[in-house]
């Protein structure tokens, strides 16, 4: 969680972020290229699945604004590119309000015990409503 405080006269404050499946080790490619989707105009996920064992992971993100405590919808610019998914937005903040920005990330995968039975595309709907 971040707070941003406009002090001496209002602010415009650009945020990036996002879901990065392009982070590997030592270079390797371990997953195969997945789908990127947008729920609700603010859910991003990503799925991916390993090239060898066919583990599948569901990546979610979603942010959140509030304004001096008080909820804000925020819209975002969607950008989708290899293996990656993220929004950009730019919020105006008032002379002496105070933003707060939150960053929730979910991750679920076929080995979760709870989660070892799911086809792929009900793995995606447990992890985008939960």
């Amino acid at each position: 969680m971040n707070r941003h405080k406009a002090v001496r006269g209002g602010m415009r404050l650009d945020i990036a972020g996002g879901i990065n499946g392009q982070m590997n080790n030592s270079g390797s490619q371990h997953f195969s290229e997945g789908d990127k989707r947008l729920f609700e105009g603010r859910h991003m996920q990503y799925n991916q699945t390993t090239g060898q064992s066919g583990i599948h992971f569901v990546f979610n993100t979603t942010f959140s604004f509030a304004m001096n405590g008080v909820p804000q919808e925020a819209k975002g610019f969607i950008v989708m590119d290899r293996r990656t998914i993220k929004q950009e937005f730019q919020v105006e903040i008032p002379a002496g309000s105070t933003l707060t920005v939150e960053k929730l990330s979910t991750v679920y995968t076929s080995r979760d015990r709870d989660s070892e039975t799911l086809a792929l595309a009900d793995l995606q709907g447990k992890a985008i409503t939960t």
